[in-house]
């Protein structure tokens, strides 16, 4: 506000800003969901002919499951941003991780990166300091993997193949060893000083590409490092928050399990954990959005390895990706719109 109370023009092009780059998100959520039926029409044809002859009790445990597994990240995700004592809303936080993947999966390339923005930018609409919400994502997304890597390495010894695990916890180790001492060893001055230049450099790097002044970067990401340098989660945190990371992977196992069910195929319980571990490492690559093609390839495949036949296989697949990724997009699409509309609504003038 200006001395005379008129909103000041500052705020008046904030204003403006948010609300451009809220509708440009969602018209460009809007546009990838379009280009992904449409890339996908012709595989998605056979999807109503294996709806009809499948078990629709296993079809909507398989729902279930997705639902129960999408749920269980967000408490993920609202216990570590009650690090610092706050108690964030469970359904802001369940609407933000929806909303999250559907910006995810609809975008690509830039898909996984444009959700982080999202997300750390609505944990701020309700609440969080912007170091818990950056230090939540994070964190986030180290429990994430270390359930996904620790499930594999328990499908490969499940498969015989403890070579497969061994290399399975050496890489697990390899990648997440780092972020544990860049995220809980912030306590030690130099591996502070490390990851205060390294953020520092990546804000710089964002502030030029956005054309944006770099003055003072340096002294917010210090001050950014020595608040999450204080954040602490406690043995009963820690306990909750990995249950939450295992049962968002163990539910979306149900999933898939559900989806094998409802067409009658058999389970290869010596090759089916791993199988499931190939489709869920591969839609990490983000190499198309969604994992579309690529997961569906790298899962069915695993499947019939396992032993399960080619035609089961492919049908059992089209259904767990149709709940897991076209369900649950929608529902992320639908949940978007719902907070932008709400998102503008706040940003009028009184």
């Amino acid at each position: 506000m200006d001395r005379h109370g008129e909103p000041s023009r500052d705020g008046r092009s904030g204003g403006s800003r948010a609300r451009r780059n809220a509708l440009l998100l969602g018209l460009l959520v809007l546009v990838g969901v379009a280009a992904l039926v449409y890339w996908q029409w012709d595989h998605l044809g056979t999807l109503p002919a294996v709806l009809r002859e499948a078990n629709w009790a296993w079809v909507g445990a398989a729902v279930v499951c997705q639902a129960a597994s999408v749920s269980a990240l967000a408490r993920l995700q609202r216990r570590l941003l009650a690090v610092d004592g706050g108690r964030p809303d469970y359904p802001a936080v369940l609407a933000t991780t929806y909303a999250g993947n559907a910006i995810s999966a609809s975008l690509p390339i830039v898909g996984t990166a444009a959700s982080a923005v999202f997300s750390y930018q609505r944990f701020q609409r309700i609440g969080a300091e912007k170091a818990v919400a950056a230090w939540s994502l994070a964190v986030a997304g180290l429990f994430s993997t270390v359930a996904l890597f620790s499930l594999s390495a328990v499908g490969a010894l499940m498969s015989g193949s403890v070579g497969v695990a061994a290399a399975g916890l050496v890489t697990m180790l390899g990648g997440v060893l780092p972020i544990l001492l860049a995220i809980f060893g912030l306590g030690h001055p130099a591996i502070r000083r490390t990851v205060t230049g390294l953020l520092a450099a990546l804000l710089r790097t964002g502030r030029r590409l956005t054309r944006r002044p770099v003055e003072g970067v340096a002294l917010a990401a210090g001050l950014a490092v020595e608040r999450i340098a204080h954040f602490r989660l406690s043995r009963n945190d820690l306990s909750r928050a990995s249950r939450f990371a295992l049962s968002n992977r163990l539910a979306d196992i149900g999933c898939l399990l559900c989806a094998l069910y409802a067409v009658g195929a058999p389970i290869p319980w010596h090759g089916f954990l791993l199988a499931w571990a190939a489709g869920a490492g591969t839609s990490t690559l983000g190499l198309t959005p969604g994992g579309l093609g690529v997961v569906e390839a790298a899962l069915s495949m695993a499947l019939v390895a396992a032993g399960v036949p080619t035609a089961l296989a492919v049908s059992a697949v089209l259904i767990y990706r149709f709940v897991k990724l076209w369900l649950v997009l929608g529902a992320g699409a639908i949940t978007l719109i719902v907070i932008r509309s709400r998102a503008r609504g706040d940003l009028r003038p009184a």
